[in-house]
C-alpha cells in the first residue's frame, strides 16, 4: 500500500483553498489533501474514514478507494492510505459512485459507473488483507449488462446479499430503473446470484430513481429526481414494499409542486419515528434561482395515522439565492439539529456547511445557520458522523482546475 501521491499539484491547494467564514462556536479544521483526484464523500467505519476518488479522464485515471486513520497522538497527523486504484484495463471498474458502503466481515462494496466486462459499470468488493500492510483485494460481484444502466447505491441486505439501485434502461430497454438483490455465492469463488426484485415502469411519474434507502422490514424510500406526477416533472418521493411472492410495490408518497415546494428531490433520511427528511436541489439545469423549478429546500415527510391514507410534508426551510441554495447531500441528526451541505451564491465557485434548528415551539420556523463557507472549493457526498458528534466530509475544487480536494472535520457549538 502506498500513501495518496503528492505532486506539485498539492502546492495549489493552499493558494486556492481559502475558507471564507466560520460562525461563532463553529471550529473547522483540514484534515487531508488530495491531489489527482476528486474525492466523493466518506463512511466511518471500524474507528477509520473511507473514500472514493471519482474519475478523471482528462487526466488519465479512473479514481481510487482510500482510508484515512486518525493520528495515533492528539495533534498528529491523519493517514490517507489508497487502498485501490482503478484502471482503465479490460473488466476493471472506473469511476465509482460516491462512498464505498463497508459490509459483511469488513469488506467495502460498491459500484462504478464504468468499466467492467460491458464498460456499463460494476458492482465491486474490497477485501482486506489477512495481514496488516498487504495490499486489499478488488472483486468484480457484478457487470451491469447495458451501458445506459447507472447504479448509484449500495445497500447491505440480509444473509450477506446486497441491495443496488439503478436508473436508466435495462438491456431490453425496458423499464427506467431496477432494483436488484445480489446474493452471495453458496461456494467460495463462485458467481454472486443477482435477482431483479423491481423493474421502475418506463414513465416519467414512477420511474428513474435517484437515490434509495431502506427502512425496517425491508421498505425502500428514495427519490425521483425528474418526474413525478406534477407538469415539469419535479420530481417525487416513493415506497416500495415488499408483498408477498418476493414482488414489490411501489407508491407514490408525495409529487413536489415546484416553485416554493421545491423541486429535484436527492437525498433521504429516515428518522426513528417513521418520518422522512429530505432535500430538493431546487434549481433548474439553465438557471438559478427563481424558475418554475423553484429554490432549493429541506422538508419533513410525515407518514399518515391510517394506512392508504396521504403522506403530510413540511418544509422546513428555504434554501434561497441570497442564503444559499443546491442542497445535495442527507440530512444527517446531531443533538437534534440537522447539518448538510450546499453549493451557495454567497460564495463564488464555492458552498456552505448549514445547520437546521428546530424551533423552540409547535408551530415555528426552524433556523438556517452557516457554519462555514468555503471560497473555491464545493463541499460534496454525505457528511458522516462519529461516536462524538463530531462531523467530517470532503470538498471539491473548481471543475476548470486539476483535479483535487480536502478531506475536513467540523466542530458544531
Amino acid at each position: 500500500m502506498s500513501l495518496i501521491r503528492t505532486s506539485h499539484y498539492a502546492l495549489m491547494i493552499s493558494t486556492l483553498f481559502v475558507p471564507a467564514a466560520t460562525a461563532a462556536g463553529a471550529q473547522f479544521a483540514t484534515l487531508s489533501t488530495v491531489s489527482g483526484e476528486n474525492p466523493a464523500g466518506l463512511v466511518f467505519f471500524n474507528g477509520a474514514f473511507y473514500g472514493a476518488t471519482t474519475a478523471n479522464e482528462l487526466w488519465g485515471n479512473c479514481g481510487t478507494v482510500f482510508e484515512l486513520q486518525p493520528p495515533a497522538t492528539p495533534g498528529g497527523a491523519w493517514v490517507q492510505t489508497t487502498l485501490y486504484s482503478f484502471s482503465s484495463s479490460a473488466d476493471d471498474p472506473c469511476s465509482p459512485v460516491g462512498p464505498p458502503t463497508p459490509g459483511h466481515s469488513g469488506a467495502l462494496y460498491g459500484v462504478s459507473a464504468g468499466g467492467g466486462a460491458y464498460a456499463g459499470g460494476v458492482v465491486y468488493a474490497l477485501y482486506p488483507p489477512a495481514a496488516a500492510g498487504d495490499p486489499w483485494t478488488m472483486s468484480v460481484l457484478y457487470n451491469f449488462p447495458s451501458p445506459g444502466t447507472q447504479a448509484f447505491c449500495v445497500i447491505n441486505g440480509p444473509n450477506g446479499s446486497l441491495y443496488v439501485g439503478t436508473y436508466g434502461p435495462a438491456a431490453d430497454n425496458t423499464g427506467n430503473g431496477t432494483l436488484l438483490q445480489l446474493s452471495p455465492p453458496a461456494a467460495s469463488g463462485g458467481a454472486w446470484i443477482p435477482t431483479v426484485l423491481y423493474n421502475f415502469p418506463p414513465n416519467n411519474e414512477e420511474g428513474d430513481p435517484s437515490g434509495m434507502i431502506m427502512g425496517p422490514d425491508g421498505v425502500f424510500y428514495g427519490t425521483i429526481g425528474y418526474g413525478g406526477a406534477t407538469p415539469g416533472w419535479p420530481g417525487a418521493i416513493f415506497e416500495l414494499t415488499p408483498s408477498a411472492g418476493g414482488s414489490y410495490t411501489e407508491t407514490i408518497l408525495y409529487n413536489f409542486k415546484a416553485r416554493e415546494d421545491g423541486s429535484t428531490p436527492n437525498s433521504l433520511t429516515l428518522a426513528p419515528n417513521g418520518q422522512l427528511y429530505g432535500t430538493t436541489f431546487g434549481t433548474s439545469l439553465d438557471d438559478g434561482y427563481h424558475t418554475q423549478y423553484g429554490i432549493g429546500t429541506a422538508f419533513i415527510l410525515t407518514p399518515p395515522a391510517s394506512q392508504g391514507e396521504f403522506w403530510t410534508k413540511t418544509t422546513l426551510a428555504q434554501l434561497s439565492a441570497g442564503d444559499l441554495r443546491g442542497p445535495d447531500s442527507p440530512l444527517i441528526w446531531r443533538n437534534g439539529n440537522l447539518y448538510g451541505v450546499s453549493s451557495s451564491s454567497a460564495y463564488p465557485y464555492g458552498g456552505v456547511i448549514y445547520e437546521l434548528q428546530p424551533p423552540a415551539g409547535t408551530g415555528g420556523n426552524w433556523t438556517t445557520t452557516i457554519l462555514y463557507g468555503f471560497n473555491d472549493l464545493t463541499p460534496g457526498g454525505p457528511l458522516v458522523m462519529d461516536q462524538e458528534g463530531t462531523i467530517y466530509g470532503t470538498a471539491v475544487g473548481p471543475q476548470n482546475e486539476v483535479p483535487a480536494g480536502i478531506v475536513y472535520r467540523i466542530e458544531a457549538p
